[in-house]
């Protein structure tokens, strides 16, 4: 079970929202949110945090991010450029 999924499913057996954490935290609830979806922008102190609070480490979330990052293309996943439309 990837880090990520795993927090999200502690913060559910808690009975915890991501706005909740966020307060207890006294952080943003962007961030908790950042890090519950694995988002790659999450820095490695708000993903300690986040972990640590639910009584896990960052590794596991870090972990799981790198070994999807050997699986996953990054240049697969980008959105496809719009092409501009000239009207004449």
């Amino acid at each position: 079970m990837p880090g990520p999924t795993l927090l999200r499913a502690e913060l559910e057996e808690r009975g915890l929202s991501p706005l909740k954490l966020a307060r207890i935290l006294g952080i943003q609830c962007r961030t908790v949110r950042e890090v519950l979806r694995g988002d790659q922008n999450a820095r490695l102190r708000d993903i300690a945090l986040v972990a640590g609070a639910l009584g896990f480490s960052a590794g596991i979330v870090v972990e799981s991010r790198t070994i999807l990052d050997d699986i996953i293309d990054p240049k697969e996943t980008k959105k496809p450029r719009r092409t501009k439309v000239k009207w004449r």
